[in-house]
């Protein structure tokens, strides 16, 4: 799951600040105060990693409801000299790194590292981190992303940085640092076999050897040929291990300093020296490249897997038309004005609809859903014409002729009151802004469910009903609802749920305080500021509340 989202220099944001995300998470605060922008951080992103999209104006996620406006509209104050940095962190616990492998089977070194598995630092990692800095490129004259980096455990583990250094009008991009003493690898105390770098003679080339010495090796310094496997860091010397040195200059062969999802690093071979008739000397060089590809591609690769999930409801959602037709596969780009919600429905089985009307129930809207399936029958069949001379069941086949008919269906409310069937334009407003936050809610698989005013339209006794909403939900799945809001009825709830679980009362929608975040987002002078308002686990603030907002 994301848990962090840092923003710099994004739109009215200026220094750093952080958003923590919970499975519930509240952002409040005065109109125009930045509320939007938070959201609008997660598709700049979904489109810089899952696109490569860096000077975007509409998203894949944001429908007509999104439109960036261009890097210039993006940076803080328009400034093009800014760079806008974003960094996602996420919790990756029960997860692990993405593996990647080269076509050369490599099998050469296994027997020198029995003892020092890579897996044994992979276990080890708990959380990562991607960060982008994008910025206008003086010299390319376009919108680029300077600097990608991945951090593992919230330390730097690896960066991608764009050469700035261009005479053929082209950009370059290089892996710049690596850190080879990174926490999650073995300790310095740890007794490691070593090998001298005349034990290489004969096997790898002398331009690598050279490599090695200037850019990760010092001259005096032996490698340690099992902690390579761990991705090299630790050399020892005769008397002592000492850190190799975390600046490279690994020339890549891309576009982009954004990786290639489930590839590779495309690192330029010429880097290590050429000696086509080694085949040792090579499959080092891919077992190399396959580890380093884990830790600098492999957290991207597992962010865009998470916004691939991210979902957007917009602050006004449509009522579908009385002949509304739905998609027969969902489009994302719907979900932002609330049609996609309508396809979903029709496109979800029986248990689906039940389990809407089952949420229905508990905001206690008086409604439930009813699908009725009907046959068209084209006034030119044969069956109509048999029927309007009232001959249908005897000179034809009844049975075939109606399999012939095409299936329709139609979505009907009913009135728990009146027991009468009503289509979503008959009713009021209110209930058809409030289905897609609940279709949302439902088929949420993970990552983030973002939606702006979920209470709009709806009276004081649905708002607080969304709080339970919203608790129901997240106790059966891992997901994040990350919710827009102006609702003091909904935070009470939670609130009160919070209080509730401290006090051991029996409840179907017990909440703790570990699961909810809220944060009050306002604009100063200095740009947009955020701030955490903690709650403890009587349900109370422990921090005051900004004037002015709520009585």
């Amino acid at each position: 799951m994301i848990t962090k989202i840092h923003i710099e220099n994004f739109k009215g944001f200026k220094d750093r600040q952080t958003i923590e995300l919970k499975p519930i998470t509240l952002l409040f605060g005065p109109n125009s105060g930045g509320k939007s922008t938070i959201i609008q951080a997660i598709h700049y992103m979904q489109e810089i990693l899952k696109r490569k999209n860096f000077d975007p104006r509409g998203t894949v996620t944001g429908g007509d409801v999104i439109d960036l406006g261009s890097f210039e509209n993006l940076v803080f104050m328009h400034d093009m000299f800014l760079p806008i940095k974003l960094e996602f962190e996420m919790d990756i616990s029960e997860e692990k790194l993405p593996e990647y492998y080269s076509e050369i089977e490599h099998d050469f070194y296994y027997s020198n590292v029995d003892q020092y598995e890579l897996y044994d630092c992979i276990r080890e990692i708990n959380t990562i981190s991607v960060k982008v800095e994008v910025r206008w490129h003086e010299i390319l004259q376009r919108v680029d992303v300077a600097i990608y980096e991945t951090y593992i455990n919230g330390v730097l583990m690896a960066a991608i940085t764009l050469d700035n250094y261009t005479t053929d009008g082209r950009s370059y991009y290089k892996i710049s640092y690596f850190n080879f003493g990174h926490p999650i690898f073995p300790t310095r105390e740890k007794d490691i076999p070593g090998m001298k770098l005349d034990d290489w003679k004969g096997k790898i080339p002398k331009s690598f050897i050279k490599k090695m010495q200037e850019s990760i090796f010092t001259d005096d310094f032996i490698v340690v040929i099992s902690l390579f496997y761990d991705l090299n860091r630790y050399v020892a010397s005769k008397e002592r291990y000492s850190l190799m040195s975390n600046d490279l200059d690994l020339k890549l062969k891309s576009n982009t300093a954004v990786p290639e999802w489930g590839k590779l690093l495309p690192i330029d071979p010429n880097y290590f020296g050429e000696d086509k008739d080694n085949a040792e000397f090579y499959n080092y060089i891919n077992f190399f490249t396959e580890v380093l590809s884990m830790f600098v591609v492999g957290p991207g690769e597992l962010l865009v897997n998470e916004l691939n999930e991210f979902r957007y409801i917009g602050p006004m959602r449509e009522i579908p038309p009385r002949n509304f037709l739905p998609q027969p596969i969902p489009d994302q780009l719907r979900w932002s004005k609330g049609l996609g919600v309508w396809d979903t429905i029709y496109s979800k089985p029986k248990k689906f609809l039940d389990n809407v009307n089952r949420l229905l129930k508990l905001l206690k809207v008086g409604y439930n859903f009813e699908m009725k399936s009907y046959r068209e029958l084209p006034m030119d069949s044969l069956l109509m014409q048999s029927i309007k001379q009232g001959r249908v069941f005897d000179d034809i086949n009844l049975k075939k002729e109606i399999d012939k008919l095409t299936t329709r269906q139609r979505l009907y409310l009913i009135d728990n009151e009146r027991f009468i069937e009503l289509l979503p334009q008959d009713i009021g407003v209110g209930i058809s802004q409030i289905v897609p936050v609940i279709v949302g809610s439902l088929d949420q698989k993970s990552s983030i469910l973002a939606i702006e005013q979920p209470e709009l339209h709806v009276h004081p006794a649905i708002q607080v009903n969304l709080g339970d909403l919203f608790i129901s939900q997240i106790t059966n799945k891992d997901c994040i609802f990350l919710l827009e809001t102006h609702s003091e009825h909904l935070i009470l709830r939670l609130l009160r749920r919070i209080e509730e679980n401290n006090n051991q009362v029996q409840s179907d929608f017990s909440l703790t305080r570990d699961k909810l975040s809220v944060v009050w987002v306002e604009n100063t002078e200095e740009g947009i500021k955020l701030t955490q308002l903690p709650v403890d686990e009587t349900g109370e603030f422990t921090k005051p509340w900004p004037k002015g907002f709520f009585e």
